[in-house]
């Protein structure tokens, strides 16, 4: 759902840079949309105790302005990357960041590792109410 906004907006951030560049030379984006795949490493779920999916991170400067599994206080259109982007931007050129050794605490962030408790709750419950 989300993987279609953000090659959409990428495309547009791309024409907008390459439409404001002319024929200075190739265009330079002040937004750079990147996708990590989580399966093949896990830099960034140790790093910052990644483990629901998506994660959006933020970045001004290499430092973590942003960091949420929803944009804007609730989506994920093409719409909320945008707002969240802008947000996110302003209060970066401010100074607001994320500690530098920011991590999603457990009860931030355990929505995969509790998946399977609740799973086997629910089973033995309905087992025991079948008997």
């Amino acid at each position: 759902k989300v993987e279609p906004a953000l090659e959409l907006l990428n495309g547009e951030l791309f024409e907008q840079a390459k439409a404001k560049a002319g024929e200075k030379g190739a265009p330079q984006s002040s937004f750079i949309l990147c996708k990590f795949d989580m399966s093949e490493s896990r830099l960034l779920r140790d790093r910052y105790n990644i483990n629901t999916m998506p994660m959006y991170l933020m970045y001004y400067n290499g430092r973590l302005a942003y960091a949420s599994n929803t944009l804007n206080g609730y989506g994920s259109s093409k719409d909320d990357l945008v707002a969240q982007a802008r947000a996110t931007l302003l209060s970066a050129q401010q100074g607001t960041f994320l500690p530098a050794d920011f991590k999603f605490s457990l009860t931030d962030n355990r929505l995969t590792e509790s998946f399977s408790a609740t799973l086997s709750s629910t089973t033995q419950s309905l087992g025991t109410e079948q008997r």
